[in-house]
């Protein structure tokens, strides 16, 4: 058997598992097989992952650097492509449910797997294809499909599919070979797919800048950093009223309800939703490249496709007969310690300082002012046509502030 065939096994335990990401994975493997004579052109990698929101996600390269084809597109939940190395792999996240509803996926080799089969190999034939996904392999110049069940090593078993552009397709001994890589791929796949699912869990509890930093190693109390950041602090009103009239699951829905309503335009927006305090939000756009001006805009922006949000949301609740959820916004930019706070026990990633009091006590003005949304005056700086409120004494800050706001 060719040497470097021999050597693909120990790759994908000894250096696979050390490749950053899942997407750099494959990538690495498929090149891997293309040293190894297999003329890969397209290769997919579909596994489960534990996420509130993803059920599964399928990882897509392509030799030609186009994307793939359209499997589930209408259905996927988002889909981001990953530069590795010169080449580009499309991941493309499924909601819990969707790809198996979706049309696409009823006549796709996937359902043949779902149906008790272990594999689908399908070679490009003269007149009609086995499955729309060899046409677009015929077009593409291929010559045969492989699709395969990895061993199931975990809840969920993942699969992988090969196309060919190999004159002839897969030979025999190729497809033996690719069988006999099942359980070594599937170990290494496995090892970056708890990797990927720490970082999604994280990212969901923590946020996706404070996982980043977690799993770069800042896990002690102390670990902070000094950064500039746009800081929005929002309070709904009303709050303590409504709990009291309200059963607390009831309470708990309508909250998530707003909760996801105001935090999509924030992380649209590249901002990072640090805190849920009650009712209460705490955000930040940090101040990178673009410099402050770009933070405030972003944020700015989030606060204004917030409000659009709310309304449309608010409709919905007066057409239910249900009570209308009004907020305040506070945006402030300034410098804030970001990163591990508490105990050894009990750690919480976030941000504090004078710059974040100021931004709450902002936001409480809002109320008193009849405003939905307040700007510091360092905030104001980036506001076009922000006009003066008022000059205001904040509570735990020595001098007033001027508050501005937009007619």
């Amino acid at each position: 058997m060719d040497t470097n065939r021999v050597t693909i096994a120990d790759w994908l335990l000894s250096e696979g598992p050390r490749l950053g990401g899942v997407a750099a994975f494959l990538v690495g493997f498929i090149r891997q097989l293309n040293a190894a004579g297999f003329e890969i052109m397209r290769a997919t990698l579909m596994v489960r992952t534990l996420h509130p929101e993803i059920e599964s996600i399928r990882f897509g390269w392509t030799s030609e650097h186009v994307e793939m084809p359209p499997l589930g597109r209408p259905f996927f939940l988002k889909q981001r492509h990953t530069p590795v190395d010169g080449d580009v792999v499309e991941e493309i996240s499924f909601s819990h449910g969707a790809f198996a509803r979706s049309a696409p996926y009823q006549i796709s080799p996937y359902k043949k797997l779902d149906l008790g089969a272990t594999e689908v190999y399908a070679p490009v034939r003269d007149g009609a294809q086995d499955f729309p996904i060899v046409e677009d392999i015929q077009k593409a110049g291929g010559t045969a499909y492989f699709l395969t069940a990895l061993p199931q090593l975990g809840e969920a078993a993942h699969r992988i599919s090969f196309a060919t552009k190999k004159r002839g397709g897969f030979s025999e001994q190729d497809l033996h070979f690719l069988r006999s890589l099942a359980a070594p791929l599937a170990a290494a796949v496995e090892i970056q797919l708890n990797r990927l699912i720490t970082e999604n869990l994280m990212a969901v509890y923590l946020g996706l800048l404070p996982a980043q930093k977690v799993l770069a190693g800042k896990v002690k109390p102390g670990d902070v950093d000094a950064i500039t950041s746009a800081i929005w602090f929002s309070d709904l009103r009303g709050y303590t009223d409504l709990s009291a009239k309200v059963d607390p699951p009831v309470l708990v829905e309508w909250l998530n309800r707003y909760f996801e309503t105001i935090s999509a335009p924030i992380v649209e927006n590249g901002g990072e939703v640090l805190k849920y305090m009650g009712d209460a939000v705490l955000a930040i756009f940090p101040v990178e490249n673009g410099g402050r001006a770009k933070a405030a805009h972003a944020a700015l922006a989030a606060a204004d496709a917030a409000d659009k949000a709310l309304a449309i949301f608010n409709t919905e609740r007066a057409e239910a007969k249900l009570p209308l959820m009004r907020h305040g916004i506070a945006l402030h930019i300034g410098d804030v310690q970001y990163g591990n706070i508490g105990a050894n026990r009990r750690l919480d990633f976030t941000v504090i300082g004078p710059a974040v009091n100021k931004a709450a006590r902002i936001e409480s003005l809002c109320k008193e002012t009849g405003r939905a949304l307040l700007f510091s005056a360092d905030f104001a700086a980036f506001v076009a046509g922000a006009q003066r409120v008022g000059e205001f004494k904040l509570k735990g800050i020595e001098e007033p502030e001027t508050v501005f706001a937009r007619d």
